[in-house]
């Protein structure tokens, strides 16, 4: 199998499955995938997360959480098919900036490093540039709206603004900050409203109405 046929047999998954994890660790353990240009999400099983703040374990773990979020509420998406696989690629950059200081995990930067990775597969599996830089962007930023709200970072903000699609990177945002193994409703319900402030922060910001997650 080609990696463009091997990107189009997961963008079905993700597209159509109730929970494309199932057949994404199916297919993980394959030669095939482990010799294709995906084969990153394979490291990912060896890649551990700062247990204060992910307790359910190593950042594939974590992905196939935030893949199964995303597919439950993909619908609302503008672009599923950009969506979801932001969604699958949202942490790779920290197969490359996870680093062990005084005994806590960081990953600094992983956001900006692995929409840069993205990049580099997407071109290789797709010509569509809008569809690409969709992504990328969706990756770039999936942080971006702590710093909104931490009233930090003004050139992040600045960038994501005019290059991601706003609705969909708070939609990729509450699956990445659920994504833990997170079942309690008033949790769910707190992080909700974190991004829906995000939303009103921005739509006062651009001028631009960006309704609130609806998220049941």
């Amino acid at each position: 199998m080609t990696d463009k046929e091997l990107f189009l047999q997961i963008e079905k998954h993700l597209l159509e499955d109730a929970n494309p994890s199932i057949y994404l660790r199916n297919i993980l353990n394959n030669e095939s995938f482990k010799n294709s240009i995906f084969s990153i999400l394979y490291e990912l099983k060896n890649i551990q997360q700062n247990p204060n703040y992910h307790p359910e374990g190593c950042v594939l773990t974590h992905t196939l959480l935030v893949v199964d979020e995303a597919a439950k509420i993909r619908k609302k998406a503008n672009n599923k098919a950009a969506f979801m696989w932001a969604a699958l690629f949202h942490d790779i950059g920290k197969a490359k900036t996870t680093l062990e200081i005084d005994d806590e995990i960081v990953d600094k930067n992983h956001d900006r490093v692995g929409a840069e990775m993205v990049r580099r597969i997407l071109r290789e599996v797709s010509t569509n540039n809008n569809f690409n830089n969709y992504v990328i962007n969706l990756v770039k930023h999936h942080m971006t709206h702590f710093y909104v709200l931490n009233k930090s970072s003004y050139g992040e903000v600045h960038h994501m603004i005019y290059n991601a699609n706003i609705y969909d990177l708070a939609l990729l945002s509450y699956c990445d900050r659920i994504g833990k193994n997170i079942v309690n409703p008033t949790t769910k319900y707190k992080i909700l409203k974190s991004i829906n402030q995000f939303l009103n922060i921005i739509s006062k910001r651009t001028y631009k109405n960006y309704s609130s997650l609806n998220i049941n």
